[in-house]
């Protein structure tokens, strides 16, 4: 007798067959800025594989429910994009495409040209918010995937507690 394949069996089987990095486990809600997965920032887990990158980012509701995480750094090409694509739609997620880095309000201001208020980091703030640095967050690190903040990306899809990413380098920016 075998057994049926769960969702996440088959995105795990489709994530190994890509090479790409998956991560799944219960989300927690921001502290400082930082999502966290289990024990961990959710950019610790990315630092070694992708941050800095222009990324394709597969989020999918549901998983185990327990962090685990899946080493995979083949840089994709547009035909295993489509495939990551199609892997996430037929899990009932999304791909998303950007570079993937962790963001500061100076950060944020120098990335648009503008200047950053004289080391007052509240002056800093209220300028980095005035140009669209999100309201919900303070002068703390975030995710972010271009300019969309990644708890906003994962709220969108609404993942609740338990969460699957799977990520992959772009061959041409690998």
């Amino acid at each position: 007798m075998t057994e049926a394949q769960t969702t996440f069996d088959q995105v795990l089987k489709g994530a190994r067959n890509l090479g790409v990095l998956v991560i799944t486990g219960r989300l927690w809600p921001p502290k400082a800025g930082a999502l966290w997965i289990g024990d961990q920032s959710l950019a610790e887990l990315l630092a070694p594989h992708a941050l800095g990158n222009m990324v394709a980012l597969g989020i999918i509701a549901g998983g185990p429910g327990w962090a685990y995480v899946q080493a995979g750094t083949r840089p994709l090409d547009a035909a295993q994009i489509t495939q990551l694509r199609q892997l996430a739609a037929e899990a009932g997620g999304t791909v998303y495409l950007g570079r993937l880095q962790v963001l500061t309000p100076a950060r944020w201001l120098v990335q648009r040209g503008l200047a950053l208020a004289d080391g007052d980091p509240q002056s800093t703030l209220e300028a980095a918010r005035a140009s669209g640095w999100p309201a919900d967050f303070d002068d703390d690190p975030v995710l972010f995937l271009d300019d969309q903040p990644i708890y906003h990306l994962l709220a969108r899809e609404n993942v609740g507690r338990n969460m699957t990413l799977v990520i992959g380098v772009l061959a041409a920016d690998g």
